[in-house]
């Protein structure tokens, strides 16, 4: 977002597929120039930030990016308005994107979330430690109940790292009777939440997929793999 004079100017993009997004960069003489990062040839762990996700390229290409065929290229939007509104309201970018993949998507429903990230699992004034552990998700579940809030996220932190999302985090008990109590969550969000609505659990679960299956539930309405290695 730039202010000018008496507009503003959002910088977005739109149709961004299997190409760099665009970087803007302040020139000596105050123009803006357009940075494209070049093709990553070869990463390797950063050891400081070791085992997350960060990575230091060693190598780069000449380009920018692999193409095969004819294919869309990005589309680089800029929104200029003197009302923050209009940047909201706007479905510039939605025009522009490619179609939904998804043929029927009535069952999505927008609403507020309850997100543990956001604070860190850091609450306070209750009788038990705080952390990634079924008192604090009830904690969060009731709170989103009694505050008219229609969903929960349980986000990562279930696994060793990150990146090594096969592995379980040493401070969680991934046993049988431990995945019985993980089920209890999904049972209690249908209890306590507002009925109208089902209950949005997104959770990374550690340990091979077909003994997480014991987990899922029809309160479940989506589960977040996003931080699954491609």
């Amino acid at each position: 977002m730039f202010e000018t004079g008496d507009v503003k100017v959002l910088f977005t993009e739109a149709a961004l597929q299997s190409y760099p997004g665009m970087f803007l960069e302040v020139t000596k003489t105050e123009l803006m120039k357009a940075i494209h990062p070049k093709y990553v040839l070869k990463a390797i762990p950063n050891e400081e930030s070791s085992p997350d996700r960060n990575q230091i390229l060693k190598e780069k290409a000449n380009y920018i990016a692999k193409v095969s065929g004819n294919r869309k290229y990005p589309w680089r939007v800029f929104m200029i308005s003197d009302d923050d509104r209009t940047f909201v309201e706007s479905n510039l970018v939605t025009k522009l994107s490619d179609p939904s993949k998804i043929a029927d998507a009535s069952w999505i429903k927008p609403g507020q979330v309850a997100w543990d990230w956001y604070n860190a699992n850091n609450i306070y004034d209750v009788d038990f430690e705080s952390g990634i552990n079924t008192e604090t998700y009830k904690y969060y579940i009731d709170f989103a109940s009694k505050n008219g809030i229609e969903y929960i996220i349980l986000d990562e932190g279930w696994t060793k790292s990150t990146t090594e999302i096969l592995e379980s985090n040493e401070n969680l008990d991934l046993s049988t009777e431990n995945r019985k109590m993980l089920t209890s969550y999904f049972g209690y969000c249908e209890n306590h939440l507002t009925k109208t609505w089902r209950t949005f659990l997104s959770c990374i679960v550690a340990g091979e997929l077909k003994e997480s299956r014991s987990i899922l539930c029809s309160g479940v309405t989506s589960i977040w793999l996003n931080l699954l290695k491609k």
